[in-house]
């Protein structure tokens, strides 16, 4: 029998009003056909982990929990709303921002706890989902709009 798996991410949830805040800011933009993130499920992906084995899941919390240790809580200041992937056909819209000191030295704990080394490398393009667009993605003109004000996460 296989053995049973979840699909896996570390992330960081906003206060709830910054989330209603920044999902506000979608119907401005004109989008095609996209499906809202319900204000609970706004989230800062810290790494994503992909397909895990549920046996593993109390040795990949203790490597979280490692791996935040010690670190200082952390700012984002989120100034844009992206279309994701950068290239190719939209999957998502994002409120991106630049990463602080300890939101990288988190990720790159976290990457070295639980990816492989060849995954390591990966860019680490701090967002949050606001919205998905069905199917494979969407193609669109305008890829990035600022925010009217930058936000504090």
């Amino acid at each position: 029998m296989p053995a049973a798996t979840l699909r896996l991410f570390i992330a960081a949830y906003p206060a709830p009003p910054l989330a209603r805040t920044l999902l506000e800011a979608l119907p401005g933009l004109a989008l095609p056909d996209h499906r809202p993130a319900p204000p609970k499920q706004v989230h800062l992906t810290m790494l994503f982990l992909g397909e895990r084995r549920v046996r593993d899941l109390p040795d990949i919390e203790a490597s979280v929990r490692a791996a935040a240790a010690g670190i200082p809580p952390f700012r984002i200041t989120l100034d844009r709303l992206e279309a994701l992937p950068e290239r190719g056909p939209a999957r998502l819209i994002a409120a991106v921002g630049a990463a602080t000191s300890p939101l990288i030295e988190l990720h790159t704990r976290l990457a070295a706890r639980l990816v492989s080394p060849k995954r390591r490398g990966a860019a680490f393009l701090p967002h949050l989902t606001l919205a998905r667009f069905p199917g494979s993605g969407t193609p669109l003109s305008v890829r990035a709009w600022p925010l009217a004000a930058s936000l504090e996460l």
